[in-house]
């Protein structure tokens, strides 16, 4: 049985703060921004808008690049990633010795914005790519030890867990909480979201114990300095219950998941990425307890809001579709089995490749079903055809 651990990148979207400007576009800037960090999204938009149609064609690159990251912040946090990766492009892409010589560092953020979108649209090589050219510009601007580069670094933490190199995605992960500690910063989101990212590279490795350790520290601080709606708690609380439920604490993993489940139902910044994993994930603990009823709904709305928000294509579906599969097999519809599995690798194949780890219990869950079936030879050149000569 596997869980699902691709939890928050979204939360890497930065909301670019504002440096000199006119007192009309500084008033209605600061309107726009605060009532996007209060979750007022429609209100945000429509001000950003208006300011975005006031600002004159010239000397207004700095401006425009900061209305169009943070509109592609609201963007994403609806899941709207299509229309989040345009804006961020224009924001990344914006040009002027405003950009270059004083504000690095507001370039640098649309581009780990832009690399968290194309991530969560399993095009990694991509975000990679332009993840490490916001990197450098940060270097560039603040040195290499700067806690300004943890964000960055996590993108790239969660790139490396996506691909299956969990052990590298450990090490960004501990590099980044380290760094921020060092710099007196264990009150910062970005602090709490390394804590929540490690404890999920953890769990990719089975390492339970540990994840549990990190879940509680992730709690604890999130809980004190962002305040218990936030939905880094949420995702700190959904971990404990993994790791609860992995270490054989069924009753205490329920009512975990349940509380996890209805504060990302609830909070802000929004995460239905997360809320998918959650409802994933307890729909596995009802499988592991035989409730196969209550579970297949689950299971059900998580495929649905990571098809909605990621794409058909994405690794996170494949898992879906994989756990389904699982159910459907232990209920003995092996033909549904079948149908979700071969669903799957396909999947797998497209984003990740073959060599994912997930691939090859995607595709040992497949040999088995046929082999229960009777259908030994089949699954024999199944296995055959994955395998180099």
């Amino acid at each position: 049985m596997r869980t699902n651990h691709r939890i928050w990148i979204a939360a890497i979207c930065v909301v670019i703060v504002s440096g000199a400007a006119t007192p009309d576009w500084e008033a209605q800037y600061y309107q726009a921004k605060q009532l996007q960090e209060r979750g007022k999204y429609r209100e945000a938009e429509r001000l950003y808008g208006q300011l975005l149609a006031s600002l004159p064609e010239t000397d207004s690159t700095a401006w425009r690049q900061r209305v169009w990251n943070n509109l592609g912040a609201i963007r994403f946090a609806h899941g709207r990633l299509k229309e989040a990766e345009e804006l961020f492009r224009k924001a990344a892409a914006a040009e002027g010795s405003w950009v270059k010589d004083r504000f690095r560092a507001d370039r640098a953020a649309a581009m780990g914005n832009l690399a968290a979108v194309l991530a969560l649209q399993a095009r990694f090589d991509e975000a990679e790519s332009v993840q490490q050219q916001g990197l450098a510009l940060l270097e560039q601007e603040f040195g290499r030890e700067s806690p300004r580069l943890a964000n960055g670094l996590l993108t790239l933490a969660e790139l490396k867990r996506a691909r299956g190199e969990y052990r590298r995605a450990e090490e960004f992960n501990r590099e980044v909480a380290d760094r921020l500690e060092r710099h007196s910063l264990e009150h910062t989101e970005a602090y709490v979201r390394a804590l929540d990212n490690l404890a999920a590279s953890l769990a990719a490795q089975g390492r339970y114990e540990e994840v549990e350790a990190v879940a509680r520290r992730a709690l604890a601080v999130g809980t004190q300095h962002l305040g218990a709606g936030h939905s880094l708690v949420a995702i700190a609380r959904a971990h404990l219950a993994e790791a609860a439920m992995m270490r054989g604490r069924a009753q205490e993993s329920e009512v975990l998941f349940h509380q996890a489940i209805q504060e990302l139902e609830a909070t802000q910044p929004a995460a239905p990425w997360a809320l998918a994993s959650s409802l994933n994930n307890l729909a596995q603990l009802y499988r592991n307890t035989g409730r196969f009823e209550a579970a297949e709904p689950l299971y059900r709305r998580a495929l649905e809001l990571w098809g909605r928000i990621l794409g058909p294509d994405h690794p996170d579906v494949a898992k879906g579709l994989r756990n389904l599969g699982q159910l459907f097999a232990q209920q003995g519809k092996l033909r549904g089995a079948e149908r979700l599995f071969r669903q799957a690798l396909g999947i797998l194949e497209r984003s990740v490749g073959t060599s994912h780890p997930e691939h090859a219990a995607v595709l040992e869950d497949l040999m088995r079903t046929l082999q229960v079936q009777g259908r030994r030879t089949e699954a024999a050149r199944l296995v055959k055809g994955y395998v180099a000569p």
